[in-house]
């Protein structure tokens, strides 16, 4: 059975140096030492704007904070630890009048790369407005990165609610590649995109079925 967990995310743009791995421009990504213990997701406010996706299976959490000033959740297969991880989903958001628009996050994400890596590739967003939300994907890479000896590649999903921006950012380590592009498999590839077409809004205002608890399912 797939873990569909709802992360209630709270949180104002945060600004500062960012860490290995490069992760969305809001969100301090986690360090290379053991992580302390995850606390699990929250439940979503009466009301509120939730982010809604699911979470593959054979995953674990690895980092989550959940407070007034962050909110990011980092996951990481059940085989993989936070020192050699190859695969990693993180989940944040801002909230509020400093909460970044699509152009603003899709240039603070690219200029990670540029930061990090000896060469980078970045694909055009891919943008649509449904239902009120607006959403983008585009890809990053990074052919090698400056402070370790392998490559990385991003997906990367962008929303944009009522209450909020949410990024949704699917992360591979992969070894060092050139312009033929990082060696994901194709199957790699299908199932991040199924990933983050699971990703949503749940807006009680909008008049959006929403879960009460985690874990409740949506009828």
């Amino acid at each position: 059975m797939l873990d569909r967990r709802p992360l209630a995310l709270a949180a104002l743009i945060l600004l500062g140096a960012l860490t290995p791995p490069a992760v969305p421009a809001f969100a301090q990504a986690p360090g290379p030492s053991a992580p302390a213990a995850p606390s699990p997701p929250t439940t979503p406010q009466a009301g509120g704007e939730t982010l809604l996706f699911t979470l593959p299976p054979g995953w674990k959490v690895l980092q989550s904070v959940d407070g007034d000033s962050l909110s990011r959740g980092v996951f990481i297969p059940n085989a993989q630890d936070g020192n050699s991880w190859k695969d990693m989903v993180v989940v944040t958001m801002a909230r509020g009048s400093g909460a970044p628009d699509i152009k603003q996050t899709y240039q603070r994400t690219v200029g990670a790369y540029e930061k990090t890596c000896q060469a980078h590739t970045a694909a055009v967003p891919q943008t649509e407005v449904k239902n009120g939300v607006g959403r983008a994907f585009w890809t990053l890479g990074c052919h090698r990165r400056k402070d370790m000896s392998f490559g990385e590649a991003s997906f990367f999903l962008f929303l944009q609610g009522r209450e909020g921006a949410y990024l949704v950012q699917r992360i591979w380590r992969t070894a060092p590649f050139g312009n033929e592009g990082p060696p994901i498999a194709g199957p790699e590839r299908d199932q991040a995109i199924a990933l983050l077409k699971t990703v949503r809004l749940c807006d009680p205002k909008r008049g959006d079925r929403c879960p009460v608890s985690p874990g409740t399912p949506v009828k």
